[in-house]
């Protein structure tokens, strides 16, 4: 009896050090896990595909979500392997179901993009080749997903969703939501595309006043399009020393409509106020356009 006493008294203890050696063991394993992860991208960035594709391989079947997306971006791009969109679309939505923002916007994508299922083939067939049905509802889900984590182009695009009503109900005002969310986080081709829905009133109610807030801040990162968008509704605005600037801004910029819209302004300025304008795009590109007004 005393002795049954004994083996229950050292239990807890004996409880406790199994626990310390499984935390031990798992935390060990976390790190080796950790280090085959930044092994496998080490490789990535320097283009060595098939190493980090030997390293990440086993930690994606292990259920480590980063390396199943990047397994995803190799098949879905090529990279040190065949292209395969099926094996692309498994590995990231093994990921996307672990909340994986960029895997669930991948998935979305895919989802999203045209069938290429050719006349004659067989349904069967398409699939084996690594072919995947277009779904816009599937899409939108995916694309909300990883909108609501913060993914930013992801917001964008379940904008255009609902300004399309493209696998959800058509809602303007969902949509500008979602739209302003995407353009807000300063990816300047999200502004600009924002600037140009406003300014047709496409899938959203027209505003040239937003039109011509979200072409400012397009532009004024660089934008060539967003800078000859700019000077064309200064344009309308009746304001030609303003859009002469951002024609001549954006013609240096490399866009290919900008200076024949800089010269043809030009046909109703004066020699000042062609001077004035020049002197203004100057100022502007030499401060990073932080002196554009």
């Amino acid at each position: 009896m005393e002795e049954n006493n004994k083996n229950n008294d050292r239990s807890p203890f004996k409880l406790l050090h199994i626990v310390m050696i499984a935390l031990f063991v798992s935390s060990t394993g976390s790190d080796l896990l950790a280090q085959d992860f930044n092994t496998g991208e080490a490789f990535y960035s320097t283009g060595d595909y098939a190493n980090a594709m030997e390293e990440w391989r086993p930690l994606a079947e292990q259920g480590d979500m980063r390396a199943q997306f990047f397994l995803g971006e190799m098949y879905a791009f090529g990279l040190g392997l065949s292209k395969n969109r099926s094996e692309a679309m498994r590995w990231f939505l093994l990921a996307a179901e672990q909340g994986h923002p960029d895997a669930q916007y991948n998935v979305g994508r895919l989802y999203d993009e045209e069938s290429d299922w050719s006349t004659g083939e067989t349904f069967v067939e398409f699939l084996s080749r690594g072919g995947i049905i277009e779904d816009p509802t599937e899409a939108a889900r995916w694309y909300r997903l990883a909108a609501q984590q913060g993914h930013a182009i992801a917001q964008f695009l379940l904008g255009l969703k609902y300004a399309k009503g493209d696998g959800v109900l058509k809602d303007p005002e969902e949509a500008e939501l979602w739209l302003r969310r995407g353009a807000e986080q300063g990816d300047m081709q999200l502004q600009r595309n924002l600037g140009w829905m406003y300014a047709n009133g496409e899938g959203i109610i027209q505003d040239t006043s937003e039109a011509m807030i979200w072409y400012r801040l397009a532009a004024q990162q660089g934008h060539p399009d967003a800078q000859n968008s700019l000077g064309q509704m200064y344009t309308n605005r009746d304001s030609t020393i303003k859009a002469h600037m951002w024609f001549n801004i954006s013609s240096s910029t490399g866009h290919s409509d900008a200076a024949e819209n800089r010269d043809e302004i030009e046909n109703i300025m004066t020699r000042e106020q062609i001077t004035e304008a020049t002197q203004l795009a100057q100022t502007c590109i030499r401060s990073n356009y932080t002196k554009c007004d």
